[in-house]
Parts: C-alpha cells; sequence; structure tokens
C-alpha cells in the first residue's frame, strides 16, 4: 500500500512541477517578446506601433467602404 502511495504522490509531483515548468517557460517567453519590441521600437514606440496597426486597421475599413 505504501508503494502505490508513494508512486501516486511522485506523479502527482511531477504533474505540478511540469505545469510550474510550462508557466514559467510562458512567463519568461512573453518577457522576451516585450523587451525585443521595446528594444525596437524604443519604450514610447510601444504605444505608438499600436495606435498605428489600429489607424491602418481603420484606414482599411475606410477604404473598403467607399
Amino acid at each position: 500500500m505504501v508503494i502505490i502511495g508513494t508512486g501516486v504522490l511522485a506523479s502527482v509531483s511531477l504533474f505540478a512541477l511540469l505545469h510550474i515548468v510550462y508557466a514559467l517557460l510562458l512567463v519568461s517567453l512573453v518577457l522576451l517578446i516585450s523587451l525585443i519590441l521595446i528594444g525596437l521600437t524604443g519604450f514610447g514606440g510601444l504605444v505608438g506601433l499600436l495606435e498605428g496597426l489600429e489607424s491602418r486597421s481603420a484606414q482599411g475599413r475606410l477604404m473598403g467602404a467607399m
């Protein structure tokens, strides 16, 4: 009975550990992408980049309506 309990505990621990590692990798990836974008566009350029994408999208909709 102790062997079965230890096996269940080990697999639950491994499952939890894998999810923690996946979460940390995801956070690291988001942080890396953010830092790359900030490096390429500058600190204020990130907001400008997003606004530029939004205005281009709006212009495309206006051109399509004409």
